[in-house]
């Protein structure tokens, strides 16, 4: 049985912070409070929707009982706020 080394896809990413949340006993509008984003933001990242921002990722795991696993992935998969900044309408 061959293993896969390659990280899970974005949608990955919002099923693990789904998971992390209910662990941490939050909802969606309690988590974004904690991490300075909406609770839609949140529903929106978990659905895969989006992928988090550098900073809003850093925000998501101190925010979270992550394994250090989950935080890898978390801070691996965001985009860096650079790239956030230069998607913007201006």
């Amino acid at each position: 049985m061959k293993v896969s080394t390659r990280w899970p896809s974005p949608s990955g990413l919002g099923g693990m912070l789904w998971q992390a949340r209910q662990r941490a006993g939050l909802s969606a509008l309690g988590l974004g409070r904690l991490a300075g984003v909406s609770g839609t933001h949140v529903q929106n990242l978990e659905a895969g929707w989006h992928r988090p921002s550098e900073s809003i990722a850093a925000r998501l795991a101190d925010a979270l009982p992550l394994t250090d696993w989950e935080r890898a992935l978390l801070l691996g998969l965001a985009v860096p706020d650079a790239d956030m900044r230069s998607r913007r309408p201006r």
